[in-house]
């Protein structure tokens, strides 16, 4: 499930973050993986281990050691019952972070076959890597105030992105708009 909003302030990590104690209290191994430019998530979990920025260096490598990687960095929310992986360290390691970073990331978590849920929060920008989780995403939510900025910055991404066409972007009908 990725969350996104391309307005920031609108409780997506906080929605996220109850999602995931949710399915973990419901019996679901679940991970939070944060994918946010600034981890905002940090506050409420804690110190973290490896961070996402740090894996990066080995992910495109097809051996046991990108694996290794990704395991070391998984941390767990006694509170919540959830695992999750922390973000970048700095926003500048977000900026050298790539689509495809990002997709090696999602296969290694993947190829854990640990978890049932994966919940990524996703950064208030749409880049390389946006698109990347929101296409492999089998679900999109996207929470979205009742004030005018909000509401104005869903509109102006939805035609941007071309969602408002006849021919609708393949992550159109698993989108999910959350008044928030």
């Amino acid at each position: 499930v990725a969350w996104y909003s391309p307005a920031g302030g609108t409780g997506k990590t906080t929605l996220a973050l109850a999602m995931a104690t949710v399915g973990a209290k419901a019996g679901l191994s679940t991970l939070y993986l944060n994918l946010e430019d600034v981890d905002s998530a940090k506050g409420i979990l804690g110190k973290a281990g490896e961070r996402v920025s740090r894996q990066m260096a080995v992910l495109g490598r097809e051996d046991a050691r990108a694996d290794r990687k990704v395991r070391a960095g998984i941390r767990t929310v006694p509170e919540g019952g959830f695992d999750y992986l922390p973000g970048v360290e700095h926003y500048v390691a977000y900026g050298a972070m790539t689509g495809r970073d990002v997709e090696s990331l999602l296969e290694q978590v993947r190829n854990l076959e640990v978890y049932d849920l994966v919940i990524v929060d996703l950064a208030s920008g749409f880049t390389d890597k946006t698109e990347e989780v929101l296409r492999r995403a089998d679900q999109i939510l996207v929470p979205v105030l009742m004030e005018e900025t909000s509401i104005g910055k869903l509109q102006c991404f939805l035609r941007e992105t071309g969602m408002t066409g006849k021919e609708q972007d393949p992550f159109v009908p698993k989108m999910g708009i959350i008044l928030n």
